[in-house]
């Protein structure tokens, strides 16, 4: 009876170690986690329980046994509550069905195996890998004892019985054929979990090198034929019909590659067994595009040391490489744009204690201004290059930016030599690399500084010279009277009265104050020119015998003058002036003797030196350049130098005029003049005058004096300053002349609008108030008289000239004036107009 019952179980065991393992085929290849699948997975199990039921073998009519206790508890373990349940409710359904004595005792095994199993499973938290197979064995063991005990729920007839024949069987085989049915299913999930980590790892390997662009290869080195991944293939740009040799790689290649390529796989990677690490370019065989490509390889040696093969990867790297060189471009404009800025730039560190620390970069103006080597300069800091006598220390300094972020200063740098010059220094603090830095741009300003002051000592020379030409006009028309009176007395007093002397003293010192005030009118751009074409070389010569007589004999004089010398237009006793005025002022800087040097050019200045001199227009000029070997000056003097009143000589040997009068002069014909001089090392002055198109003209007939001063014709005299109008009156009146006199110009016209007829002259003043001189003759004309008309003034105005030239065709006399230039011009004006 055992033995049936022992082969009977053994044969139950199979079948149920085979149908487990075909299920197991079939269940482990789907989600278990599914509802459905798990449904699936319960009725698959309950088919296996129905097969193990069939196969069982007898004891009694109704006492049945079979391994659907090992099936149950296995199943509760390995795939959860609803599989477990699933089969239980069949097993359960098909034991009521079959009926019998121990229908309830293999009901009470169905719901004890599986109970047991499900609590195994509970208690390792569903984490089934987690199982040991003595576990297992602890379960069979478990569920077997609790069948054997279920033997309680037999007929009492049979139960002592049928418990001694199931006993042996039931406590030996059932645990066993429990724990390899564990085992087996173990193992199948086990390499189940595998194969699903290596699916997915493929997959994922597939998907990064896909997303990586990475291919794979292997090369035979030997053959030369290789073998390469799908997403290689299309790196390349090839399919399945491409000669994969090592031919068919090299056509690969870009063309400019391909020399490195073979030398660097041939004497690098084969030749020394090295890495193959390299980045290239490639030719995509279906768009013909150019890509980059990173490619890494490593050798297969034989037992000899012989490579034989060659395994790696290549990965697309077109668009990093693209990045790449845009960040070169980008970084190389950037360096550009740094080193050629006009500016200096710094940036250095600040300190963890808020103190400067040195340069991490500078460009090179900034090198080249303090002239330091960049190495020399980031090595430094930006206490290094400044003068600290000049402004705040750096550290209070960089506090202030610190605190503004953004912040604007004036400073002093020095160079590497010493030398110091002025900046405006703009700096952003921002945070580089986890760091904060400061940003400095340093714009040089000495040109600007200087620009300033030489725009100060203009704004200033042009108040002095409105100052000084008020006063030269207000002295010429009290001169005017004086000399004008002193004159008349002086014919009517007889030849050796003392009075004669007298009057003598008093025109010379009118004559003087009427060239101090000439001088002033000079300075102050007020003179009134005749300009005409002029040959500087000319004008030298003539005057060289008269420059010789005054300067002293221990003077040498010398002469270097351009042949082909330009000419100019200007006023000849003007540039005169400036000579002579030049010339003396030399002579007295050397007492000791020296040389003298006058010397004339042609120049072309051109946009360089106008950046450097705003006020001078680029263009062509006639250089007259003046030098001694004298005493020189100093720095302070030469700001001053053309300042009237201004000089350096003793009392009563200067006037302070003569520079003042050059400067002037030359202003006023459209040039400039500089001066360059050291103390005890000379001077030089040199005057910049526009050059003329026009050629000298030969000179014409002289001018032919009045044959007589006297007259009997009517002249307006038209005058404000009422001393001028008497004295113009008295002189006029003394020698035959009919006088009208007017104050001012609306009483003119009405008195020649009643004379119109019987005035032949009107001589009137330029400046007067309400009305000026050349409006009232343009009152006048609007009558339809021509009459003809003399101008008289002290200095310009821009009535009857033009940037101080006097017009075409305009009668003037200059005051002050005496009796005898005034009625040589009346009588001349006169003449003309009656021979017209």
């Amino acid at each position: 009876m055992q033995t049936s019952i022992f082969i009977g179980l053994i044969n139950n065991v199979a079948l149920l170690l085979a149908l487990a393992l075909l299920f197991d085929i079939i269940s482990f290849k789907a989600r278990k986690d599914s509802l459905r699948v798990q449904i699936i997975v319960g009725l698959g199990i309950s088919l296996i329980g129905i097969a193990v039921m069939f196969g069982h073998w007898e004891l009694r009519p109704g006492v049945i046994f079979d391994t659907r206790s090992i099936l149950l508890s296995i199943t509760g373990v390995y795939f959860g509550f609803i599989p477990t349940a699933i089969a239980s409710v069949v097993t359960i359904l098909l034991r009521i069905a079959q009926g019998g004595g121990g229908m309830y005792m293999g009901i009470g095994v169905i719901v004890s195996s599986a109970a047991m199993g499900l609590l195994l499973r509970y208690a390792h938290r569903g984490k089934i890998e987690n199982i040991q197979w003595h576990e297992t064995l602890l379960l069979g063991i478990t569920v077997h004892v609790v069948m054997l005990t279920l033997t309680i729920l037999l007929p009492e007839n049979i139960r002592l019985t049928t418990f001694k024949n199931i006993a042996l069987p039931v406590i030996t085989l059932y645990p066993v054929g429990t724990v390899l049915l564990g085992k087996l299913l173990d193992l199948s999930l086990k390499r189940n979990h595998i194969e699903v980590q290596l699916r997915t790892s493929e997959r994922q390997l597939r998907e990064s090198q896909r997303v990586a662009g990475l291919g794979s290869y292997v090369l035979d080195i030997r053959t030369g034929q290789w073998v390469s991944s799908e997403i290689l293939d299309k790196i390349f740009g090839i399919d399945e019909t491409y000669a994969k040799t090592v031919e068919g790689w090299e056509a690969l290649i870009h063309p400019e590659d391909r020399a490195m390529m073979d030398h660097h796989l041939r004497k690098e990677v084969v030749g020394k067994r090295g890495y193959f690490d390299k980045e290239y370019r490639i030719i995509n065989q279906t768009t013909k595009q150019m890509c980059w490509v990173h490619g890494l390889g490593v050798l297969e040696l034989d037992t000899e040391g012989e490579p034989v093969k060659m395994m790696g990867t290549i990965q697309d790297i077109t668009a990093r490489k693209e990045i790449e060189l845009a960040l070169q471009r980008s970084e190389e404009k950037f360096r550009e744009i740094f080193n050629n800025a006009n500016d200096a730039i710094f940036i250095h560190t600040i300190l963890p204690d808020g103190g400067a620390g040195k340069y991490i970069e500078v460009n090179e103006v900034a090198c080249r201004r303090l002239g330091y080597s960049r190495d020399e300069l980031l090595q430094s800091g930006p206490a290094d290059i400044r003068a600290p006598e000049f402004g705040a220390n750096t550290d209070e300094l960089l506090q202030e930016m610190i605190k503004h972020e953004r912040y604007s200063t004036e400073l002093v740098h020095r160079t590497k030599t010493g030398e110091t010059f002025p900046v405006e220094v703009n700096t952003h603090v921002f945070d580089l690399a986890e760091e904060k830095v400061v940003l400095a741009v340093a714009r040089d300003i000495s040109r600007r500084r200087q620009m300033e002051e030489e725009f100060r000592q203009a704004q200033k020379m042009e108040s002095i010279g409105r100052l000084a030409g008020g006063i030269a006009h207000d002295f010429n028309n009290l001169l005017t009277v004086i000399n004008g009176y002193a004159s008349i007395l002086s014919e009517e007093v007889k030849e050796g009265e003392s009075a004669q002397a007298m009057l003598g003293n008093v025109l010379k010192a009118g004559e003087r104050a009427a060239r101090l005030t000439n001088q002033l009118l000079a300075f102050s751009r007020k003179q009134i020119l005749k300009p005409e074409i002029l040959n500087l070389n000319t004008l030298v010569e003539e005057t060289q015998t008269m420059l010789r007589r005054i300067i002293s004999e221990n003077i040498v004089l010398k002469t270097k003058l351009e042949p082909a010398l330009k000419t100019i237009n200007a006023d000849r006793g003007q540039i005169e002036q400036v000579i002579i005025n030049l010339v003396v002022n030399a002579g007295d800087a050397m007492p000791d003797g020296g040389t003298l040097t006058l010397e004339t050019q042609n120049v072309t200045l051109g946009d360089d030196y106008g950046e450097r001199h705003p006020e001078v227009a680029p263009g062509t000029y006639v250089l007259f350049a003046l030098t001694d070997t004298g005493v020189g000056m100093s720095p302070e003097t030469q700001e001053h130098i053309f300042e009237p009143f201004f000089t350096t000589k003793e009392k009563g040997k200067g006037t302070g005029l003569g520079l003042a009068t050059v400067h002037g002069i030359v202003r006023q014909s459209g040039g400039f003049v500089w001066v360059y001089s050291e103390s005890g090392k000379g001077t030089a002055f040199k005057i910049y005058l526009p050059v003329s198109e026009s050629e000298v003209q030969p000179a014409g007939a002289a001018i032919t004096p009045a044959r007589s001063l006297s007259g009997s014709e009517t002249v307006l005299v038209v005058e404000d300053e009422v001393f001028v109008r008497h004295l113009a009156r008295d002189i006029l009146v003394n020698h035959g002349y009919a006088v009208l006199e007017a104050a001012e110009g609306q009483t003119a016209v009405g008195l020649y609008g009643e004379e119109s007829g019987s005035v032949d002259l009107i001589l009137t003043d330029v400046v007067m108030p309400h009305m000026s001189g050349k409006q009232l003759v343009e009152r006048i004309r609007t009558m339809g008289h021509k009459t003809p008309v003399i101008y008289m003034s002290g200095y310009t105005e821009n009535a009857i000239v033009h940037h101080g030239v006097l017009e075409d065709n305009v009668n003037f006399i200059q005051k002050p004036f005496g009796p005898n230039q005034l009625l040589e011009m009346v009588r001349r004006v006169l003449d003309r107009s009656r021979q017209s």
